[in-house]
């Protein structure tokens, strides 16, 4: 992995040996001291640029001009799995890897061709699906990792450590697919003594198989298994920013936070059963109406930070207040800033409850809870609203030309 990190995007690197080598045992320290309270057991380490591919299938090592790099590829489609055997007793384990997206996948959505999506899905044999995601690397394209497939929808490379790496681009044959590589840990039960992971991407672009690995590929590297002993103690102030990151639509916190609290096990259940009914017990209507009755005020007042600071509130509480604003716009109608504070609120509201945002807390905790899979989790994910697919943000349009009558457009070759 250091040889493949420490050339990366080296025509702009003009730091020294040394701020280089610092810059990437920063970066591992920082994956792996994510969580205080990990308590997990290294018992697997990968050391691809040595030639060691015990455990593997697949044996080949991604090689560029004769130099082995720390990682193991490249794939198409490929059924790729790792078995672990003889893990110590445990009822945890933690899998942590490099991915590299090589070349023009599609994602799910975007740029110029409908052969997609392109998924890659990691499952444990006997156990969980851990991911089940569309990648992309065009710059129209679109993806859902960090989210499975159909629940997440955001920019290719979207969460990726790095993008085109020099060594990756001279494996693209001239196709300009370009590259990104993701850094990805997972938190899962266990306690069997032996544990094999599969991979396989789905790509559905139709090539003979000689040419297939030349347009779209994928490896892997670093990577870590570790065995758990016991789930991971979360106090109540790291649970809580753990509930917050989990909300977050951008960004690889709510993916993280969602498989750190997988890790939590039983415990972590009850507290996610005691947020979610904090959460979505029902307003106290009296008191509601009574701090919707202030913020009206303080939006007429003289002060126009005090009227500023009373929009934001007043856009921050619950959609139930719309009837409220509503009435009051009636009633102030002659007030004219007063009025179209209101009438923005009325829109803003409105617009909210026609296009809903996307409910990553929601998704996130159903995935978690079935991972998790106890009876008291299934329990807990029934009552819980199933979360809505996510559509793909439209691609740009691009304008066809259309041909004056009585000649030939520029794009067909006259006769």
């Amino acid at each position: 992995m250091s040889a493949f990190l420490s050339r990366a995007g080296n025509h702009r690197f003009v730091r020294s040996v040394a701020a280089v080598c610092c810059g990437v045992l920063l970066s591992i320290v920082g994956v792996h001291a994510q969580d205080s309270n990990d308590k997990s057991n290294p018992h697997y380490e990968s050391k691809f640029d040595e030639g060691n591919t015990d455990g593997w299938s697949h044996k080949n090592i991604v090689s560029v001009g004769g130099r082995k790099l720390a990682w193991l590829g490249e794939f198409n489609k490929e059924k790729v799995t790792l078995t672990a055997n003889k893990l110590p007793k445990h009822k945890f384990v933690k899998l942590e890897f490099d991915l590299a997206i090589l070349k023009s996948w599609g994602g799910h959505a975007g740029g110029h061709h409908a052969d997609v999506p392109d998924l890659l899905t990691l499952s444990v044999v006997g156990g969980p699906q851990l991911m089940h995601a569309s990648f992309g690397n065009g710059s129209a394209h679109r993806q859902s990792f960090p989210d499975d497939f159909q629940f997440g929808d955001r920019p290719a490379r979207h969460g990726a450590t790095q993008t085109d790496n020099a060594d990756f681009l001279r494996l693209d044959n001239g196709n300009d697919g370009g590259n990104a590589v993701y850094r990805i840990a997972f938190i899962f039960p266990h306690d069997k003594d032996d544990l094999q992971i599969v991979l396989q991407a789905s790509l559905k672009e139709a090539l003979p198989a000689n040419l297939s690995i030349r347009n779209e590929s994928w490896a892997i590297g670093s990577v870590r298994v570790s065995a758990m002993a016991e789930p991971t103690k979360l106090s109540d102030d790291e649970f809580k920013k753990l509930w917050a990151q989990l909300a977050k639509p951008e960004g690889m916190d709510g993916f993280n936070a969602m498989w750190r609290l997988v890790g939590g096990g039983e415990a972590t259940v009850a507290q996610i059963a005691k947020q979610w009914k904090a959460e979505t017990t029902p307003a106290n209507e009296k008191a509601l109406r009574a701090r919707f009755d202030e913020v009206l005020a303080n939006l007429g007042s003289e002060k126009f930070a005090t009227r500023e600071k009373a929009q934001e509130e007043l856009m921050a509480m619950d959609p139930k207040v719309l009837p409220w604003i509503r009435e009051a716009l009636a009633k102030h109608k002659d007030d004219a800033e007063l009025s179209s504070r209101l009438e923005r609120s009325v829109a803003a509201f409105e617009k909210r409850s026609v296009a809903k945002t996307v409910d990553y807390r929601a998704i996130r905790l159903h995935r978690l809870l079935s991972v998790v899979g106890t009876k008291h989790a299934k329990k807990l994910q029934a009552t819980i609203p199933a979360p809505t697919k996510v559509k793909p943000k439209a691609p740009p349009v691009r304008p066809v030309p259309r041909p004056f009558p009585g000649r030939f457009p520029d794009f067909i070759p006259r006769p």
